[in-house]
């Protein structure tokens, strides 16, 4: 690509010496973002015969059919990655040779793909023409607003062939399965550091920056993502004003009550087909499922640490922060999480809410009922990937694993 003048940047044509007539919109002529896409009124003669979808030209039929057979014959030659479409081999090159051949005519700004600029330009016209016929939101893209409409309907069309997990968007999936590969092909120039997601990347090299752009407007704490501000703030929510009808309990989101009542119902909808274990949630069993496949697909933006959930995630983040909101009454001892307090009040109360439903044995800790109740089943959910033996307590196998690396 020719290089542009310190000074300026690309232009149309022709553009800078046109006389406009008063009102004439410039930009709508030569950076319609819509005149960037393909008409989706076009005729698709050409039908998948194991789908149905519809294609204009024979070649897109073509290429498409490959999704089916799982066929990926073009492979990137710096990083040996496969892919089923030669033109998206060719983006994926773009990573390494840091190349940015679609060039906003307004800003100068430069993008790899030709989807993302049109995207972009929507931020200078500010047009948004497609509206969810559900919510009335609105969308500067057609394929943004079909992927809205999913959130609505719950539709999980697209499945993980490893593990069955499904997902509401092909993007999703894509990232889920990196987790399986454990594909990381982001690098950090400056310490090295690899990350399964681009995202993630850009969030890291703030700890280079040191920036942290994002202020509590309470506290004046500030932070370098949004997320960890958001997170933050229900530190400062004191009020709970949404109470379970059966034991009075308090909650800030309807969210976090729809989830209790399942304490109370006891209804267990949702097994693993591994091992036969019963969940009230399909989280939960999402979550369990990981045990089986050894899959961590929460990855810290900060160090690239990866963990089973999201909520482990969450508690290794304050590693990071060092924040600790929550301080015992009784002896001052500050905690990150108000979960991590209550815990620790059980120490000057000497009570033990938690009964094993088995033999009565009660417990201060939920944790701890649950590890017991293991003694019951005989259930050993945590395997050595060296030598298959099974433990009931994760601290067993760890102590396990030291056997194997005293052998070397």
């Amino acid at each position: 690509m020719e290089a542009l003048p310190e000074d300026s940047c690309a232009i149309t044509p022709g553009l800078e010496d046109r006389e406009y007539s008063e009102g004439e919109n410039v930009f709508e002529q030569h950076c319609d973002p819509n005149a960037l896409l393909l008409n989706d009124t076009t005729d698709k003669s050409f039908h998948c015969t194991l789908c149905g979808k519809g294609f204009s030209q024979k070649g897109s039929l073509k290429r498409h059919t490959q999704t089916h057979s799982g066929e990926k014959p073009f492979g990137c030659p710096v990083c040996g990655k496969v892919f089923s479409r030669e033109s998206n081999c060719k983006e994926h090159i773009l990573i390494h040779t840091g190349e940015k051949p679609f060039q906003c005519t307004l800003c100068c700004k430069g993008f790899t793909q030709k989807g993302t600029l049109v995207k972009h330009l929507y931020t200078h016209t500010g047009g948004k023409p497609y509206e969810c016929s559900e919510c009335g939101k609105t969308f500067a893209r057609i394929g943004e607003q079909k992927i809205h409409m999913v959130t609505h309907t719950g539709e999980k069309a697209h499945e993980c062939a490893l593990c069955g997990m499904a997902f509401g968007q092909k993007g999703s999936l894509t990232r889920h399965m990196q987790s399986h590969s454990g594909e990381k092909p982001f690098k950090c120039d400056l310490c090295g550091k690899f990350f399964a997601r681009n995202s993630n990347l850009k969030v890291h090299l703030l700890n280079h920056k040191g920036e942290k752009s994002f202020v509590c407007s309470i506290c004046g704490k500030s932070f370098a993502q949004k997320s960890t501000l958001k997170k933050h703030n229900y530190t400062h929510i004191t009020e709970r004003s949404v109470e379970c009808p059966i034991c009075g309990k308090a909650f800030v989101h309807q969210g976090q009550i729809k989830l209790h009542m399942l304490s109370h119902t006891k209804e267990k909808l949702y097994d693993c087909l591994l091992c036969g274990k019963s969940f009230a949630q399909k989280g939960s069993l999402e979550k369990h499922i990981f045990i089986h496949t050894g899959q961590k697909p929460f990855e810290c933006k900060e160090c690239g640490k990866v963990f089973t959930q999201k909520g482990h995630l969450t508690t290794h983040m304050l590693t990071h922060t060092g924040e600790k909101q929550f301080e015992c009454s009784e002896c001052g001892k500050p905690f990150a999480r108000n979960s991590d307090l209550k815990a620790h009040k059980v120490i000057h109360s000497g009570e033990k809410p938690y009964e094993c439903p088995i033999c009565g044995k009660c417990y201060s800790h939920k944790s701890n009922v649950s590890k017991h109740i293991r003694t019951h089943t005989g259930e050993k959910p945590f395997e050595c990937s060296k030598c298959d033996k099974r433990f009931v307590q994760k601290n067993s196998l760890r102590k396990h694993m030291q056997s194997h690396t005293d052998e070397k």
